[in-house]
């Protein structure tokens, strides 16, 4: 039974960055990703600003090395390509060599393109492409990145909310430390669509200005899409000491402490703040 898991791969596509290396540099430039909606249609752009990666479909399909053919929803392909990047950063060149796992982390799966058969369907019901829809169910994209990357050992998916990925990633070296796996891809993917804006609009906590968290006056949230996955593997796993570490998943925990959703919150300093969380102790080479 492994006691250390370490991290080998990171992979990352967000709205400052199609890389990891992109990213961190809008980070450490304090570049915004936040602005107005344009890839997704919805009548929301002029009055709410958004965090898109700034990719059409077929860009994206081209970035994750898909054919023409097959019916694909966004979160699958940011997910593939955040995917592709881990295994990349991690120097995987033959993904059976191990018994290696994907878990996937999503809240709306492929609504995007449920959204596009609704509109017609919902006009007419004679009309609408039922291909349209069988990407719908959030394990479609996990199964569909799975395949992708050849990995039959083991999938699952995590649909927990903001706490997703945190989930995923915890599952993951648990079923490491368990024997189960040598190493597990895991982390989240998901899209924007018109469905989770107007149902977070609907709360009445979508900001129409960028949002500014933790500040005493901010008035809500912006949405954003992405996706970001690592690899996480085994300190028994062959030829780990030639691989580059990128950190060490000393602990994770998963609490539901929060007494009141309306109370402001102004500090993050204890646990009935905190929905979820993950600990990451970085340990450079």
């Amino acid at each position: 039974m492994a006691s250390r898991i370490f991290i080998t791969g990171i992979g990352i596509i967000s709205a400052i960055g199609n890389t990891v290396e992109q990213t961190l540099k809008s980070l450490t430039s304090a570049e915004t990703g936040v602005g107005k909606i344009s890839i997704l249609k919805t009548a929301l752009s002029e009055t709410h600003p958004g965090a898109e990666v700034r990719k059409s479909n077929a860009e994206l399909r081209e970035m994750a090395g898909l054919p023409e053919t097959g019916f694909y929803s966004r979160t699958t392909l940011l997910g593939m390509i955040a995917s592709r990047q881990a295994l990349s950063s991690s120097a995987i060149s033959n993904i059976r060599e191990l018994r290696t796992g994907f878990i996937s982390a999503t809240s709306v799966g492929g609504m995007d393109r449920t959204e596009i058969f609704y509109e017609d369907f919902s006009k007419d019901n004679s009309r609408g492409h039922l291909r349209d829809v069988i990407t719908h169910d959030c394990g479609e994209s996990t199964e569909a990145i799975a395949t992708q990357l050849g990995i039959r050992d083991y999938t699952d998916t995590i649909s927990t909310a903001c706490s997703s990925s945190a989930n995923a990633i915890m599952l993951g070296a648990k079923l490491i430390r368990q024997g189960k796996l040598d190493r597990v891809i895991a982390g989240g993917t998901d899209a924007l669509s018109r469905f989770t804006l107007n149902g977070f609009n609907s709360l009445m906590i979508l900001d129409r200005q960028p949002c500014q968290p933790f500040d005493e006056n901010r008035r809500g949230l912006n949405m954003g899409e992405g996706a970001g996955y690592i690899v996480l593997e085994s300190e028994k796993n062959p030829g780990l000491d030639k691989k580059e570490i990128y950190g060490e998943l000393t602990g994770y925990a998963n609490t539901n402490d929060a007494y009141h959703q309306d109370r402001k919150i102004t500090r993050l300093n204890s646990s009935h703040t905190v929905i979820s969380y993950a600990v990451f102790c970085l340990k450079k080479k």
